[in-house]
């Protein structure tokens, strides 16, 4: 048991701190670095002249993204293609809608114009019109007879209608 307890100690102290001294006036020691071996992990890499420590995780990494296979190529050439037949349908479809835009402001144009046109030939009509006129044909040549107060109904509207009204109404 004694000789247990001594190989126990013994492993302890192989791993405490052997820079530590006690007592007071201990000088300190120094340390060189420890030499680090190169494993078979590791890789040299250079970037200009300069050598570059890497990580093998990372430089593993760096070359599994720099590394494509032919399904990996395929795909991306699948979906640059889909990609591209997308962006030209769209602009297909935002080349028809600004034809259908100009179009529409062209029609509606040509309706106001003919609105415009409806009107000015309506007026020049209703200007043409002679009442005074109409009112002796209707009179002398047809035999009609003016209305008396008692003929005559006023109606109300209880919507507000809007009329032109060119000339006054003659009256006798």
């Amino acid at each position: 048991m004694a000789k247990r307890k001594a190989r126990n100690q013994n492993i302890k102290n192989q791993y405490r701190n052997p820079a530590y001294l006690y007592g007071s006036a201990a000088p300190k020691r120094e340390y060189e670095q420890p030499v680090r071996r190169k494993t078979q992990r590791e890789e040299r890499v250079y970037i200009g002249n300069k050598r570059v420590a890497v990580n093998h995780a990372a430089y593993r990494n760096q070359q599994k993204a720099l590394h494509m296979n032919g399904g990996y190529v395929a795909f991306l050439a699948v979906a640059a293609f889909i990609s591209l037949l997308a962006c030209v349908n769209y602009l297909k479809l935002q080349a028809e809608i600004s034809n259908h835009n100009e179009s529409i402001t062209a029609i509606e144009k040509q309706i106001n114009t003919t609105k415009a046109q409806n009107d000015s030939l309506e007026y020049s009509i209703d200007s043409y019109i002679d009442l005074d006129y109409i009112y002796k044909t209707a009179t002398q040549e047809l035999g009609m007879v003016p209305a008396t107060s008692d003929q005559v109904s006023v109606y109300e509207s209880k919507d507000n209608e809007y009329m032109k009204q060119y000339k006054d109404i003659p009256k006798e």
